[in-house]
């Protein structure tokens, strides 16, 4: 491990010696102005408190954040680069009692840039299933009454959508579809196949560009074994000037033998798309918060939702994009997809109060009005 400092900038070279084996913590980190330019290389790094930098770069290497969820991890005044194979993600949210910790990535900075080699991928950092036996964990890393109170049994978790409740009932879903920041649910019928939900990943960037030629992953755990579960996809939050890039943002559901979680939340705030970010249609083959159908038993489950807001215009788009799969299955509509629950189908327009909603594939059931903490 070897440092390389001057009054502009510090390079902390790990060398790849112990590998991932070995954490480097960067809490005493020699490095306390945020006028400086700080590069990470070829080592597995660990934060649990904020950083502020200038440019901050991951170069061939993994930095894992365990900062508490609401707290910014990175603040930078200048551009994120995540490079050369690196990946950037954080701690799972911690499976114990209600209100157990759980984290995200929380970035403020003046540009990011992904290459094609990288990733920020918080697939699978949402709320697990290990350890809890016929239970759902949902917002706030807490337990929840099955959707009619039973149990859980064979149910797939939910977060933007519905997930499938192939003999049980799964939660109800949550979040905010304008302001994704709450990890993928997940309900499961014994703890032998654990899985988890997707994580939280957000991006403030104010006008600095996002140039993402890589990914930016919330997805869910998927499992082929017999006797295995799905939970649903996490959060994405980008808030940028220009986007661009060749690569994409996905938070989709997860599959198992029995069931499937839902999508996601995604939203993204532009000032100008280009690349595989031009809307629509780019735009909605690489913004991905797809449902899931588990292998065995066929189940589908709801997409979850998709905003995308240029900044200049009075309102958003409200995308809800199932793949071309109708997230909805014969029984109960407890027991379905739904990726957007109202009163009454006509009153969609009226909740959303201008926001332009579309849905391809996507099951929509009476019973809740929507607001931006309920789609």
């Amino acid at each position: 491990s070897a440092f390389e400092f001057d009054n502009a900038s510090i390079t902390w070279n790990a060398g790849n010696v112990y590998g991932a084996g070995f954490q480097y913590s960067l809490n005493n980190f020699p490095f306390r102005t945020a006028a400086r330019d700080l590069t990470l290389q070829n080592g597995y790094f660990t934060q649990t408190t904020a950083i502020a930098a200038n440019n901050f770069t991951l170069s061939g290497s993994v930095l894992t954040m365990s900062v508490p969820k609401n707290t910014t991890s990175l603040a930078l005044g200048g551009t994120l680069n995540v490079t050369d194979s690196s990946t950037m993600t954080h701690t799972a949210a911690v499976n114990g009692g209600d209100g157990s910790p759980e984290y995200a990535i929380q970035v403020t900075a003046g540009g990011l840039t992904i290459d094609a080699t990288s990733t920020v991928n918080v697939s699978s950092r949402g709320y697990t299933s290990w350890g809890v036996s016929n239970a759902c964990r949902v917002l706030g890393n807490k337990h929840v009454a099955g959707y009619n109170g039973s149990t859980y049994n064979y149910a797939g978790g939910s977060h933007g959508g519905y997930g499938t409740g192939n003999g049980g009932y799964t939660n109800k879903p949550y979040g905010n579809f304008m302001n994704p920041n709450s990890a993928g649910g997940v309900c499961v019928y014994s703890t032998s196949n654990p899985v988890a939900g997707g994580g939280i990943a957000r991006f403030d960037l104010g006008n600095g560009s996002a140039v993402i030629n890589g990914t930016i992953l919330a997805n869910a755990t998927s499992q082929a074994g017999a006797v295995t579960f799905g939970s649903a996809g996490g959060s994405i939050y980008l808030n940028a000037g220009a986007v661009s890039g060749t690569g994409y943002l996905s938070a989709v559901g997860g599959y198992g033998s029995h069931n499937a979680g839902s999508g996601g939340r995604i939203a993204v705030y532009y000032n100008s798309v280009a690349g595989n970010f031009t809307f629509p249609t780019n735009f909605l083959a690489n913004v991905r918060a797809w449902g899931a159908t588990a292998w065995s038993s066929g189940q589908k489950s709801g997409a979850g939702t998709i905003y995308a807001k240029d900044k200049a215009a009075t309102y958003g788009d409200l995308i809800i994009n199932n793949n071309g799969i109708e997230g909805c299955n014969s029984g109960t509509a407890y027991r379905c997809g739904a990726s957007i629950v109202t009163p009454a189908r006509s009153s969609i327009t009226a909740n959303l109060a201008g926001t332009t909603a579309e849905y391809s594939a996507a099951s929509i059931f009476q019973d809740q009005g929507i607001t931006s903490d309920n789609v």
